[in-house]
């Protein structure tokens, strides 16, 4: 399945499984809220691989899981909290230099960045939904919203061919352990790959990063 988050919005709720649906999909009235482009994704990947080797090594983990897996059944996490961010334009330095090297081996169109954001309305604090769309627009990513468990979600999207994750999870985190790039789902979980870039990543790296 192709997100197409110009066209329309993929969300799954209640009852409907996860798909597509049509139209302008939500609603977001523009306050501008994460609507800072910041550097192409061409610069970003420059900027890291001439900055920290912590940086670096981050970015070789997701160029990893694209050898791994088609960039199709990859999914980015994000919630637009700060290690979501971070992991967010990690994933697009990647993908850009993944297009580039593969660009002489095919005639396909570049492949589309994708991200999930699991939104209980109940919990999720003022805006989140707003930012994270935005931020998506800005950056011509595909967005599934996902509105259930994140067990059915997964199931669903996983049910989709989604293959790997690409979640902010650092060695403080509850299951985080350091230098556990990449982890198996968990038992009872439908199967898939948990791709942890920023494990080794502490508060302070997190927030130089996206500064």
């Amino acid at each position: 399945v192709v997100m197409r988050f110009g066209a329309c919005l993929f969300r799954g709720g209640a009852g409907t499984g996860v798909g597509f649906e049509s139209g302008s999909g939500l609603e977001v009235k523009g306050s501008g809220v994460g609507m800072e482009k910041g550097p192409e994704a061409g610069d970003l990947y420059k900027d890291i691989q001439g900055g920290e080797d912590i940086f670096k090594e981050a970015l070789e983990v997701v160029m990893s899981a694209l050898r791994l897996y088609d960039p199709t059944e990859i999914l980015v996490s994000f919630n637009g909290g700060k290690d979501a961010t971070a992991v967010f334009h990690l994933f697009r330095a990647a993908l850009y230099q993944y297009s580039k090297e593969n660009q002489q081996n095919t005639r396909r169109q570049p492949p589309r960045m994708k991200a999930v954001y699991f939104h209980d309305a109940k919990k999720a604090l003022e805006d989140t939904l707003e930012h994270v769309v935005n931020t998506c627009r800005v950056h011509n990513v595909d967005l599934a919203v996902i509105e259930k468990g994140y067990k059915e979600g997964i199931t669903d999207l996983v049910s989709m061919g989604t293959r790997a994750f690409i979640i902010g999870t650092r060695s403080n985190d509850p299951n985080g352990k350091r230098g556990e790039f990449f982890a198996p789902s968990s038992k009872g979980w439908p199967s898939f790959l948990r791709v942890n870039p920023v494990v080794n990543w502490d508060y302070g790296t997190v927030w130089r990063f996206i500064k």
